[in-house]
C-alpha cells in the first residue's frame, strides 16, 4: 500500500501512512460517514397545529410568525446541528423563538424580501 493511500469499503474510508524505518511501519485510520437525506421544499402542504402551511412565499407584516421548515429523517440529525441564518434581508425578518431546529418561527420585521438558509451539520 503506498503512502496515503485511501481504500474503500462498504462502511467507510481506510486511510493508511506508511512510516519508512520506524516501527509501525504503518499507521491506518476508518473514517465512516453516514448520508442524511434532507428536503426543503418552497411551500409544502402540510399543515402545522395551529393550521398554517410551512415555508410560505410571503409574511404579513405585524402578523403572526411564519414557520420555516426542512425534512429530516427522525433523529439522523439533533435539532441544535441545524442552524438557521438570513443571507439576504436581514432587517425585514428576524427569528421568533432561535435559529437552531429543523422547524423555526420567523417574524416580519419590515416590507422586503429575504432569503434564508439552513446549515445542516450533522
Amino acid at each position: 500500500m503506498k503512502r496515503g493511500e485511501m481504500v474503500h469499503d462498504p462502511y467507510g474510508f481506510t486511510m493508511t501512512y506508511g512510516q519508512s524505518g520506524v516501527t509501525p511501519s504503518s499507521v491506518s485510520t476508518n473514517l465512516a460517514f453516514e448520508a442524511v437525506r434532507i428536503r426543503s421544499e418552497p411551500v409544502t402542504s402540510e399543515l402545522a397545529a395551529g393550521d398554517f402551511v410551512y415555508n410560505p412565499s410571503g409574511i404579513p407584516l405585524g402578523g403572526a410568525d411564519d414557520r420555516f421548515k426542512i425534512s429530516i429523517a427522525e433523529g439522523s440529525v439533533p435539532n441544535d446541528e441545524i442552524t438557521w441564518t438570513v443571507k439576504e434581508g436581514v432587517a425585514n425578518v428576524s427569528f421568533a423563538n432561535g435559529d437552531t431546529g429543523s422547524d423555526i418561527a420567523v417574524h416580519a420585521d419590515a416590507v422586503g424580501v429575504f432569503k434564508l438558509e439552513a446549515d445542516v451539520k450533522g
